[in-house]
């Protein structure tokens, strides 16, 4: 016998049958948490999607009314009569004064300089406070538009860095004649516009929010982490980054006439959450598996070696009944049909015993049955008559001695 034989031989039904169960619980189980896993996936990533859809919905409502804001007021500042009269005759001094108590009201806080700009006179600019200590070149700025009623992105490179201004100019209109006088220009810095960052801040529960145009971040609020290069030197960009501690957003948006991204961090724990109670219910499921699989071996057990052993019990009792008793039924049918078999076996057995053992003795001839080494094994009366010897005396000897 190979050894393989030898151990597939020594395997106890009970423990065979305790692996298949063990191991189909296992997979059952397992596919049964995985299957929740995913489902409970889905379920996050679809509401971190509406999420998404909601917050873009949210931010471009707060672009257009930012961007509706300054130009109505800018509207309101170029209609004002002192700021026409002015303009009309001229007077620097006037048109100064009056774009600077215009610049400080509360309604102008959006819009970080105004110009205006009339043939023959140079133009006049005035800052708000929020960008008054920035040094940057005014060339640019001053330079009137082609255009008006429409906004227009102005980028001034200055020391190392890009300033991103919004500009819509509205041209002055002299009142009595209609005709055009000069232009006024509302100018709006991007550049860690406060406004902008702190309202998407709030409207969307971001923790942290920064802004980027063509991968160069221009603005961030709370930023406490390398975001937004995590999606700037991304080589697949995505609009939506899940971490453990929340996740991170991208959102495309036009502001004035040019695109810029605009990335939030939004907190929560859900995916966190999720794995943990993920491998939380593993390591359970994994327990009250073996747990089951420890009382259905037990069982199992229990039932199988009682019937098993009955039918040993009975397998070897039988051979040596003349008449066989009727096997014990037990609780399963299976073990009692070996029973029965056995039983019937036995009884065809000892009948062909009976009928062999009355030929053998009745027969006219002389009838011996030797073994290997020749010796009686056993003989008919015709042959011990005609040796003239009992069955003692010539059972077990060879030919010599008979």
């Amino acid at each position: 016998m190979s050894p393989g034989n030898g151990c597939m031989h020594n395997l106890r039904f009970s423990s065979v049958i305790l692996t298949i169960v063990l191991a189909a619980l296992l997979v059952v189980s397992g596919s049964l948490l995985l299957l929740a896993y995913q489902g409970s996936q889905s379920a996050l990533d679809r509401e971190i999607q509406l999420t998404y859809a909601q917050d873009h919905r949210l931010l471009n409502r707060l672009i257009r009314e930012y961007q509706t804001n300054i130009v109505r007021v800018a509207e309101e500042i170029s209609k004002r009569p002192d700021i026409r009269i002015s303009t009309l005759n001229r007077d620097i001094m006037t048109i100064q004064m009056a774009l600077q108590k215009s610049i400080k009201g509360h309604s102008v806080e959006q819009i970080d300089a105004l110009m205006i700009h009339t043939k023959g006179t140079h133009p006049i600019f005035v800052k708000n406070a929020s960008i008054y200590t920035l040094d940057i070149p005014l060339d640019e700025l001053v330079a009137p538009s082609s255009s008006n009623y429409q906004w227009e992105n102005l980028i001034i490179p200055h020391k190392g860095k890009n300033h991103h201004f919004l500009r819509f100019q509205f041209p002055l209109i002299n009142p009595e004649l209609g005709e055009v006088i000069g232009s006024l220009s509302a100018f709006a810095l991007l550049n860690d516009n406060f406004w902008i960052l702190t309202e998407a801040q709030q409207i969307t529960g971001a923790t942290s929010v920064g802004i980027t145009h063509r991968q160069e971040v221009i603005g961030t609020v709370n930023s406490e982490r390398d975001w937004p290069d995590i999606f700037i030197n991304a080589k697949k960009q995505e609009s939506i980054m899940p971490f453990m501690d929340g996740t991170s957003q991208t959102h495309e948006l036009i502001i004035g006439d040019n695109d810029y991204q605009l990335y939030l961090h939004k907190p929560g724990n859900s995916l966190k959450t999720l794995a943990e109670a993920y491998n939380q219910n593993l390591w359970t499921g994994i327990g009250l598996v073996i747990f089951i699989s420890l009382l259905v071996m037990l069982l199992i057990r229990y039932l199988t070696n009682r019937s098993l052993v009955q039918l040993m019990r009975y397998a070897e009792q039988v051979p040596e009944q003349i008449i066989p008793t009727p096997y014990p039924n037990g609780i399963f049918a299976e073990f009692n049909k070996v029973g029965s078999e056995i039983e019937v076996m036995v009884k065809n057995i000892r009948t062909q015993e009976n009928q062999l053992d009355a030929i053998f003795h009745h027969a006219p001839s002389l009838m011996c049955i030797k073994s290997t080494d020749l010796r009686y094994q056993m003989v008919n009366p015709k042959f011990l008559e005609l040796l003239g010897k009992t069955e003692e005396e010539v059972l077990g000897q060879d030919d010599f001695v008979v």
